[in-house]
């Protein structure tokens, strides 16, 4: 999956004040490989370009234990300073689920050391929860998600950028598997913040939609598309992001 999108702080800016800039886009996508050892085991390993930590490298393993979910892996984050190449993180994850009643899981991801002292240097973090209704053609729940990343760009200056989203997810699927929509309805707030300066924040709501149609037996084509409006900085901001791609099965 890939796209552009112009949702971003502006990562070019080494000076005070802190800006949120919608004329500027940037690439975004991911590349997944996702299965399963045995019935209980699930694995995946992501590798993809975000618009707030940039490039990353994750793999997890989750374990399902009757109704209990657990899981773990490794995130690394590569700094375009070159300073932080791989910045280690630890991936946790646990949860219950119900076929056909309900869900709940949560997910962290924390790096083990977070040393500001040199330039270049990194500290990221993501804390996720969701809970909601899942069956073999719905799910549907309310999630949070928050996304921290600090780096030191200059000796005195300290960048902060985050992005926290509350909102109403819905997946449905056709009995046929011929095609699966997505929708995302919510609030977010977003916040870039440099040493001694007040921060720049905006909140909006945002709406998404991603529809998956199923090409063949093998070959799946996305389309997805979001757009939040902003109540309050900048007033006359547009932002956007759309993507598209494909998902290809090796095995049923």
């Amino acid at each position: 999956m890939g796209g552009m999108t112009n949702f971003m702080t502006d990562k070019t800016t080494t000076t005070p004040p802190p800006e949120m800039n919608d004329r500027i886009s940037t690439r975004i996508g991911s590349v997944r490989l996702s299965g399963d050892f045995a019935e209980n085991i699930h694995y995946s390993f992501d590798l993809g370009r975000d618009s707030l930590w940039r490039y990353y490298l994750s793999g997890e393993a989750a374990f399902r234990l009757s109704i209990f979910k657990l899981g773990a892996g490794s995130f690394f984050h590569y700094s375009e300073y070159g300073n932080e190449i791989l910045n280690p993180a630890l991936i946790a994850i646990a949860g219950i689920e119900l076929p056909g009643l309900f869900f709940v899981e949560g997910k962290a991801i924390m790096t083990f050391q977070a040393d500001l002292s040199d330039i270049g240097a990194i500290d990221y973090a993501y804390r996720g929860l969701s809970a909601g209704y899942w069956t073999q053609d719905l799910i549907a729940g309310f999630y949070y998600d928050a996304k921290k990343m600090e780096e030191k760009r200059t000796e005195t200056l300290l960048v902060r950028d985050s992005l926290i989203r509350y909102f109403f997810h819905a997946g449905i699927y056709d009995k046929n598997r011929m095609w699966t929509l997505n929708l995302d309805f919510g609030y977010e707030e977003m916040e870039f913040d440099m040493t001694n300066v007040d921060a720049a924040r905006t909140t909006a709501l945002f709406a998404g939609l991603e529809v998956i149609l199923r090409m063949s037996n093998r070959l799946s084509w996305h389309i997805k598309g979001e757009v939040p409006y902003p109540f309050v900085y900048p007033a006359d901001v547009f932002w956007w992001t759309a993507a598209t791609g494909f998902t290809i099965t090796l095995a049923d």
